[in-house]
């Protein structure tokens, strides 16, 4: 028998994007499937169109209902309520392609993996999405199937993203693992512990998910809440690595991370609003903290030149930043980088 698959999908006013993403669910060409709708305390409406699609679809759909609690409770409430021997994440605003679910099953089961990894496609706006106009494609260009140790230098060169969304995972790499609760950026905390959990990971390059670059999303918002939670997840991402050199990780991989990390990190104190100056003070010394761990050199001319600037002269940022980003979006557009 086809093993269940529990989909969890949280949902926070999103009541413009919410249909697209169920369709994509309920069309899907597997057949044992669960899906778990947690509806966060949607004020918009989101929560009629759950209703709506759980009155449709009562054998498919389940329908939980809870306080807001943010987007990493609102998964954890569907990884305590799910039945299914595997698991998945859709957020709301995104959608999977109709076989997606189907194809990472066959794969999990052919490779005898814990997590399967697909391919997905960026989109901006619903016109994009729906004729499949896609912005950007991140895949690799063929099946690899990976060890636990291998998967997580993945992450550290790219390969593999931080999301849990293009993902199929068995039941055992969440027994022990959950979202840490309250925080945005929480895949990043997260996804370096759920590979852990696994033994043999897959890689496949199908692009199956369809992703929506929202500019109102949680994650996409300049916040003082979102920097704080940056760091924060940062600084968790940076300690698992550096307690897993040598078990998982090499010496010169951690190095990298963090110069990663800190690049991070300076382009989001970059965008703090005027009005956090003294929130921004005490983020400014956790970046100068973070500098001084990591081995920097001209170079790494963007983040060395951006963490001297915050070093020596931070009043320059707010002065050089309007022009620099123009450019550099010109630039990432001519050149691809």
């Amino acid at each position: 028998m086809e093993p269940l698959v529990s989909v969890i999908v949280p949902v926070y006013n999103v009541c413009s994007y919410l249909r697209e993403a169920l369709d994509s669910l309920v069309s899907q060409t597997y057949n044992h499937l669960e899906i778990l709708l947690i509806d966060d305390g949607s004020t918009d409406g989101s929560g009629a169109v759950c209703d709506e699609y759980a009155a449709r679809f009562p054998d498919r759909i389940r329908l939980i209902r809870q306080n807001n609690q943010g987007l990493s409770g609102a998964r954890n409430t569907g990884l305590d309520h799910m039945r299914g021997e595997l698991v998945a994440f859709l957020d709301p605003d995104d959608a999977f392609h109709p076989d997606m679910i189907r194809r990472m099953v066959r794969a999990l089961n052919r490779s005898r993996a814990d997590i399967v990894v697909c391919g997905y496609g960026t989109y901006q706006t619903q016109k994009e999405m729906r004729a499949s106009k896609r912005i950007r494609v991140y895949t690799v260009p063929s099946a690899r199937l990976l060890s636990r140790a291998e998967a997580l230098s993945c992450m550290i060169d790219g390969t593999i993203s931080h999301a849990v969304w293009n993902r199929l995972y068995r039941r055992k790499c969440w027994e022990h693992l959950r979202f840490p609760q309250g925080k945005v950026y929480e895949d990043m905390a997260t996804s370096c512990r759920v590979l852990s959990e696994a033994d043999r990971i897959l890689l496949i390059p199908e692009v199956l998910v369809k992703y929506r670059k929202r500019p109102g999303s949680i994650t996409h918002t300049n916040s003082l809440r979102n920097t704080r939670d940056y760091f924060a997840a940062v600084h968790q991402y940076e300690g698992f690595v550096r307690d897993h050199v040598p078990a998982f990780y090499r010496q010169d991989q951690l190095e990298a991370l963090q110069k990663n990390l800190l690049r991070g990190m300076i382009v989001f104190w970059t965008k703090l609003p005027a009005a956090c100056q003294k929130e921004a003070a005490q983020l400014r010394r956790e970046i100068l903290s973070a500098g001084s761990r990591v081995p920097l050199s001209p170079r790494y001319f963007r983040t060395w030149a951006g963490f001297q600037m915050i070093r020596f002269c931070p009043w320059l940022i707010p002065v050089i930043m309007p022009v620099y980003r123009p450019l550099r979006e010109l630039f990432r557009k001519v050149t691809g980088r």
